[in-house]
């Protein structure tokens, strides 16, 4: 069984404060990845022994095996919904078919590219790049195929000096420990696109409580985290075979570090 199925096995037998917890964990599976024993137990209203109560109930020695059950269980989430792949048309068969898909595919990404470039809000870019400039570090959050977004995004920010920490998503372990050094005067830049990262609404809600100033690139406000932020950049990613189509997000990047270089520009001029 996993820690879910576990949980609600032994829920008739728990105390009114366990089921507390136990409701939160089943409700944000996510949170327990990330934090602590003690901003668990700040969360869901309760003392930390009574989340260690909880955790002998069902059968868990120790909150740190509580923690590492539910990663498990996460990565097998992940695992389901928030891996990139692919499908072709059966009806795609012989060469002209194959052509005229291709055909159509680029003149998708012509129209998209013209209405981007029609479109775009340089004035809200600007805002987020004089967002950005401030903060002392830049952190990136991506998964799977949108790291490679963020690595093209930190190789720019690297050209203009700025310091920035790439992190990924999938890596919990990792994720919390960067969650811990994160203050007021970073900014944290999340590159989200389909299929969403599992536990990324976690992720986002623990970073803005620790009032730091959140940036999503997305494809749609469709995104889990669209709501923790007003810093929200977008772009039409939609394609016909794979998930994603990076040629508006890496013309975003452009603009946005475009925009970032002549800050910086302007600052060494004064």
């Amino acid at each position: 069984m996993n820690i879910i199925e576990i949980i609600k096995s032994n829920y008739s037998s728990l105390t009114t404060k366990q089921k507390n917890v136990a409701d939160y964990l089943i409700h944000k599976p996510s949170d327990i990845c990330y934090i602590s024993l003690a901003t668990l137990s700040k969360k869901i209203g309760c003392s930390e022994v009574t989340i260690l109560k909880f955790c002998k109930k069902i059968g868990i020695d120790s909150f740190i095996d509580l923690k590492e059950a539910f990663r498990n269980y996460n990565q097998i989430l992940v695992n389901k919904h928030s891996v990139s792949s692919y499908s072709v048309p059966s009806e795609i068969t012989d060469n002209n078919s194959k052509i005229d898909y291709l055909k159509n595919i680029c003149n998708e990404e012509l129209d998209k590219m013209i209405n981007f470039y029609n479109s775009v809000d340089l004035e809200g870019i600007l805002s987020i790049a004089k967002l950005i400039y401030k903060k002392h570090i830049i952190y990136l959050f991506a998964h799977d195929a949108s790291k490679t977004l963020a690595s093209f995004l930190k190789v720019r920010l690297d050209v203009l000096n700025l310091n920035v920490v790439l992190v990924d998503l999938s890596d919990m372990k990792e994720v919390e420990y960067i969650m811990k050094q994160i203050t007021k005067d970073d900014v944290s830049i999340f590159l989200s696109f389909p299929n969403y990262y599992f536990s990324i609404k976690s992720v986002a809600e623990n970073i803005r409580n620790n009032d730091c100033e959140i940036i999503l690139l997305t494809d749609s406000l469709n995104c889990p985290i669209s709501d923790c932020t007003d810093n929200i950049l977008m772009c039409n990613t939609r394609t016909k075979i794979f998930y994603n189509s990076w040629l508006l997000p890496i013309a975003l990047i452009n603009i946005l570090t475009s925009n970032l270089a002549m800050l910086i520009e302007d600052n060494s001029n004064f």
